[in-house]
């Protein structure tokens, strides 16, 4: 059975990190497992989200990238960061910022340089770059998708072995196929990269002679 063939709910991704790690299925579902005090449902509940929002923001999938509108952050200014014009408050559903822009530059979204940084006065994140503070800023961000029947399947490959490496000393013992199932999840990532590369270049614009010549 392939990937595409799996109803993509919580149990199913459960029972697909526990056969990475050669280990038997879920018999019923997490929660139920958990409340069963069922070994492997408890070490999964343990990972499960710090796992989740860490493959969300390693790489960008297209199941949860969102174009989110940006606040501006007027409680900081170029005094404290002079090296950036303006500073926008950090969207509290984001797991990672991939770029910022306003209406001037979307189509340069990846060439607008940013920068996140944590403020303690504030006790919060800030994303700082140099768009203009009067314009509205959008920001291109890994967004907390929790339900994984909304997750593509490169998505659930990825975390499916991350959670995998997660839980697989505590249920096996075995450092060795950690590691392996560590190693097996970077290269997910490192091809997640790759794709989103490829699939965001520009088309480029071809000149046609006969056209130009009508101009």
């Amino acid at each position: 059975m392939s990937i595409n063939d799996l109803t993509l709910n919580t149990t199913a991704v459960c029972d697909l990190a526990l056969s990475h790690i050669g280990m038997k299925p879920l018999i019923t579902d997490l929660e139920t497992d958990v409340l069963n005090n069922n070994p492997s449902a408890l070490a999964i509940e343990k990972q499960w989200v710090s796992c989740r929002n860490e493959v969300l923001g390693d790489a960008k999938y297209s199941c949860s990238t969102v174009m989110q509108v940006l606040e501006s952050n007027t409680s900081v200014d170029s005094d404290d960061y002079p090296e950036w014009e303006s500073f926008w408050t950090y969207p509290s559903s984001a797991l990672a910022i991939w770029s910022v822009f306003d209406a001037a530059t979307p189509k340069k979204k990846h060439e607008n340089i940013f920068e996140v940084v944590y403020n303690p006065d504030l006790d919060e994140k800030i994303i700082c770059c140099n768009l203009s503070s009067e314009d509205t800023a959008y920001a291109e961000i890994a967004y907390n998708v929790t339900d994984p029947s909304k997750w593509d399947p490169r998505l659930v490959m990825a975390f499916s072995y991350r959670l995998a490496a997660a839980i697989c000393k505590e249920l096996t013992g075995d450092d060795d196929a950690a590691l392996k199932m560590g190693e097996f999840y970077r290269n997910y990532v490192s091809e997640t990269k790759r794709l989103a590369f490829r699939e965001r270049k520009a088309k480029p614009t071809q000149s046609n002679p006969i056209v130009d010549a009508r101009g």
